[in-house]
């Protein structure tokens, strides 16, 4: 990601499918590109916060709390995550 860019801005991109599976992992699909992407269940959590515009900073904490990790960690793993997601065109700055 650009040093310019927060990971706060994003949000799911037009015409991505999300399907949550029974053993809480996911798959996205973007319906132009039919582009399938795994999601395992922390991704499926934070695209969760995306659809619902939850502040991030409280899907990073829960996570924090949930796994017992670093805060700088689960940030880091989200960010590396939300590139993977833009990359993909799965995920759009938010214009709001």
């Amino acid at each position: 990601m650009n040093d310019g860019e927060s990971i706060e801005r994003f949000v799911p991109a037009q015409g991505v499918l999300f399907q949550r599976m029974p053993d809480g992992d996911s798959v996205l699909l973007h319906s132009e590109s039919e582009l399938y992407f795994g999601l395992d269940e922390i991704g499926t959590r934070v695209w969760e916060g995306l659809e619902s515009r939850e502040p991030l900073d409280g899907v990073l904490a829960a996570l924090t709390d949930d796994y017992a990790v670093n805060p700088a960690q689960v940030r880091s793993d989200v960010g590396e995550l939300f590139e993977r997601l833009r990359d993909a065109r799965l995920i759009e700055v938010d214009d709001e």
